[in-house]
């Protein structure tokens, strides 16, 4: 029941990606997804008990990360494809959360759950040995970018990880997190993005979709953050990662990208090592 829950939040997140991909304003897109994920945890908190005061470090620090992941992201989106950057940055995260917490004894894990991950990290990294991008400064910055950010979600994730477990309630502590991320990553866009937030021509449906995004993801990441109560934080990273074969699916069948079909193999890999973690 908790798996597969995990990975009907990474469909979510796999979806309010691939709509940030494909915003004709990603900044401003972004704002909206954040403005809607922000209201939503400000509206939770009006009905839960207030976040346990050894959790607020956690929660602080998992905000500034998510603050830089934001921004990598939207860097990422700039200079590559949705198919070449999403797996490559949400691929590369459950690998290094099994490297961090075999490091620092944050969870016990089986030789099975730890083969699995890491299988699935070596179908990113498959993935990421696909050219897709033909000038040479252009894929360096994409894969840069991407590679930012997946050392940005392995940082919050086990931040949040950690901080869900002492919180005292994990839905609390999401929506303090979406609330505390929101407010901060707002007000940066709005002072070093100005012209990108409030540029003209952004339509109703534009608004909606962008809105949308922001349930989407405000769902998919406390469902992952409820289920680090009962699983391995890498556990229940790579479960979540397996949002990369939706979104090669996404990227062939609604984005139009090329190379799409050629990476049908490695998903595959990492729904085999998705299916050890399970086992």
């Amino acid at each position: 029941m908790i798996a597969a829950l995990v990975l009907a939040a990474a469909l979510l997140h796999a979806a309010w990606n691939a709509l940030l991909k494909s915003a004709r304003n990603r900044v401003r897109s972004l704002v909206v997804n954040r403005l809607a994920a922000t209201c939503v945890g400000a509206f939770l908190l009006l009905y839960l008990p207030p976040l346990d005061a050894q959790a607020w470090f956690y929660v602080i620090t998992a905000a500034l990360v998510h603050l830089i992941y934001f921004f990598a992201l939207l860097s990422a989106y700039q200079y590559g494809d949705f198919s070449q950057v999403y797996p490559i940055s949400r691929g590369t995260a459950p690998l290094l959360i099994l490297l961090f917490s075999i490091a620092f004894g944050v969870d016990t894990l089986s030789l099975i759950d730890a083969f699995g991950i890491v299988l699935v990290s070596i179908g990113i990294i498959f993935l990421a040995r696909t050219r897709s991008i033909s000038h040479a400064v252009y894929k360096n910055r994409a894969l840069g970018f991407a590679f930012l950010t997946a050392f940005c979600i392995a940082g919050y994730t086990l931040f949040s990880g950690a901080g869900v477990r002492i919180s005292g309630n994990w839905l609390t502590y999401a929506a303090t997190l979406e609330v505390v991320s929101g407010a901060i990553f707002l007000i940066t866009a709005s002072m070093f993005k100005r012209k990108d937030v409030f540029a003209k021509g952004y339509t109703l449906a534009e608004w909606r979709t962008d809105a949308l995004s922001g349930v989407l993801a405000v769902v998919g990441f406390g469902i992952a953050l409820w289920a680090m109560n009962s699983m391995s934080i890498a556990s229940v990273a790579a479960l979540r990662e397996t949002s990369v074969v939706f979104a090669t699916l996404i990227a062939y069948v609604f984005l139009k990208e090329k190379y799409a079909t050629k990476r049908i193999i490695a998903s595959m890999i990492v729904v085999a090592g998705v299916s050890l973690i399970l086992l």
